[in-house]
């Protein structure tokens, strides 16, 4: 397995203020609902790296999360599509929150100097389960500095030391050069 266990503290719960970063209501209007907050216990625990935290979203991130999500090189080898206003943002960070609620596998935001700079998640996983799927996406920006690697040995470490999981996999497409790459430096095996 993978060595060092992280810092389990919880984090506190995320403010849900129904706004857009620059303080307007967004647009939309009908289509984007308040949430509730998220019980404190039931999001995942912050995971500190030497430069990262990895910690829970919320939507406060919009902004951060729309600045990479809308760059459709970034998105290309992805399963969803390029975020086309900053409201696309809002509703994935709100999906992540009913995930959180609900107690589902987590999605993190990978933040480095006070940013959002990407996402990193366990999926597929149920309660007891011992098994899970890794998933990520970095901002543009951020690609070939040793950040994902960072974020990916964090959430690793956590997998496999806090929840006992015996195995996590993960899924590229097949011109993904650089994900496959990382996968492969970062202990995976190819199977297909």
């Amino acid at each position: 397995g993978v060595g060092r266990a992280r810092d389990k503290a919880h984090s506190e719960p995320p403010d849900h203020a129904a706004r857009r970063p620059d303080g307007e209501a967004p647009s939309g209007g009908d289509n984007i609902v308040p949430i509730r907050p998220v019980d404190s216990t039931l999001l995942p625990p912050r995971i500190a790296t030497a430069r990262l935290v990895l910690r829970p979203l919320s939507e406060n991130d919009a902004a951060d999360v729309f600045a990479y999500a809308a760059d459709t090189e970034m998105t290309k080898y992805l399963l969803w599509d390029a975020h086309q206003s900053i409201d696309d943002s809002l509703v994935f960070l709100r999906h992540v929150a009913g995930r959180y609620a609900l107690g589902e596998p987590y999605d993190w935001g990978i933040e480095w100097n006070g940013r959002i700079i990407g996402t990193i998640g366990l999926f597929d996983r149920k309660i007891g389960a011992e098994r899970a799927e890794v998933g990520f996406a970095l901002g543009l920006a951020y690609w070939r500095q040793g950040f994902m690697r960072e974020a990916l040995t964090g959430i690793l470490d956590h997998a496999f030391c806090d929840l006992a999981l015996r195995r996590v996999v993960a899924r590229t497409h097949l011109e993904n050069k650089g994900s496959r790459a990382l996968l492969l430096a970062a202990g995976f095996t190819q199977e297909g």
